[in-house]
């Protein structure tokens, strides 16, 4: 998938931090899904959307509704 600018605003976690992640959604599953714009563009979750496919958990989308996702 493609990343909307604005998920560029929190940086792309790595190392233990990331793994940590991956390993938190292979126990417990995705809990908040992943936001994406009108274009299914990724405006939030681009971490958890990554560890998703890292894992082969298929990730859970929701469509923002809102003037201004920023």
């Amino acid at each position: 998938m493609e990343f909307n600018p604005i998920a560029s605003i929190f940086p792309l976690m790595q190392g233990d931090e990331y793994k940590q992640l991956k390993a938190d959604i292979k126990v417990n599953g995705l809990l908040e899904p992943i936001y994406i714009d009108d274009k299914n563009k990724i405006i939030d979750g681009r971490n958890r959307y990554r560890a998703c496919m890292d894992i082969g958990i298929e990730p859970q989308f929701k469509t923002w509704q809102g003037d201004n996702p920023l």
